[in-house]
């Protein structure tokens, strides 16, 4: 059995942001998405996760930073859906539909950037553990529209009604482009994560060319507002890209790329392929963390620490910390790199 951490080491997101600038940090560097309701509790003795934002903010931190890690997630404070029913244990991308003419096009309550409070982000500032910034993380452009509209009604629209397509996807994307900026003006964010899945195990969830033309121009601009201010980006996104890989390296522009699955891309190959470009964070299957044995997930974890010589890449999982991957198992891998 592996050892719960338990503050291994003070954060320090240089350490991070040297992966994120493809150069080698000092010490082996962990990273995720987020973790699970139990692994954050178990840090906070037990307490439950509190409701006021910056208060969640700061049990979250002390979570990650109990774990060993250099970074916390600030969780998206814009909302466009604000009734969708409760999810027992899935729901299918054609509920909620909202959006189907011009009509409802209009009178649909677009939220307001200028009016959302960001406050737990500057009232966190001098509260962090150690040298801990944040990473924003936003509300997934392709997945906004796909709540809007349906995911079936959306593919319908490329031809039955291509204008209004195109106009759902134009505002969401300069709500989500304004959302990032917001959240640029403030000093304790440090990364940026745009996460947003555009695949499944095969292809993308819409035709390349449209992605091209309707999801991608938006982050570019995220991409370009970040680098003005010194601040890297990550793209977590899941299925499979490959349609799409050149234009987020070469176009775009991202600093980083998360989310993996053995079955579409092993970690181990996109590292090899694409280190130089872009660098690699997590990668370890969330299958495989589930259902192998303690000793395989420190054997593959170790190995991706050779592999890599930290050099650009991340240790962590291939999407986020469930609730269904044990704790050991999470201790296991992230023991390797705090050894």
């Amino acid at each position: 059995m592996t050892k719960e951490p338990g503050f291994p080491r003070q954060p320090d997101f240089s350490q991070l942001e040297a992966v994120l600038c493809r150069e080698t940090p000092e010490r082996p560097v962990l990273f995720e998405f987020f973790l699970n309701a139990r692994l954050y509790a178990r840090a906070n003795n037990n307490k439950p996760i509190p409701s006021d934002s910056t208060e969640r903010l700061l049990y979250m931190a002390n979570a990650m930073a109990f774990y060993g890690y250099d970074h916390v997630q600030a969780p998206c404070p814009m909302v466009f859906i604000t009734s969708r029913p409760e999810m027992i244990e899935t729901r299918s991308l054609n509920e909620n539909r909202l959006i189907y003419d011009e009509e409802s096009f209009c009178r649909f309550p677009w939220p307001d950037p200028d009016k959302i409070d960001y406050s737990s982000l500057d009232n966190v500032r001098g509260k962090l553990p150690g040298n801990m910034k944040l990473m924003f993380s936003g509300a997934g452009f392709l997945e906004t529209v796909e709540d809007l509209l349906g995911y079936d009604n959306m593919c319908f629209m490329i031809y039955d009604d291509p204008e209004l397509l195109r106009a759902v996807f134009h505002r969401v994307g300069e709500l989500i482009v304004s959302h990032y900026a917001h959240a640029l003006e403030h000093d304790t964010v440090g990364l940026i994560m745009a996460n947003d899945d555009w695949g499944f195990n095969t292809q993308t969830l819409l035709p390349p060319d449209l992605l091209r033309e309707l999801v991608l121009p938006a982050y570019k601009e995220v991409v370009r507002l970040s680098h003005q201010k010194g601040v890297p980006v990550v793209l977590h996104s899941c299925g499979c890209l490959d349609s799409v890989i050149n234009d987020i390296v070469y176009d775009v522009g991202f600093d980083a790329w998360h989310s993996f699955q053995d079955n579409i891309l092993p970690v181990e190959k996109a590292y090899e392929k694409w280190h130089k470009d872009i660098a690699i964070l997590g990668g370890l299957d969330v299958d495989f963390l589930v259902n192998e044995s303690h000793e395989n997930i420190k054997k593959r974890a170790k190995a991706m620490l050779e592999l890599t010589g930290c050099h650009g890449y991340a240790l962590g999982s291939g999407n986020s910390i469930p609730e269904y991957i044990p704790d050991d198992h999470f201790f296991a891998m992230t023991s390797v790199a705090l050894e």
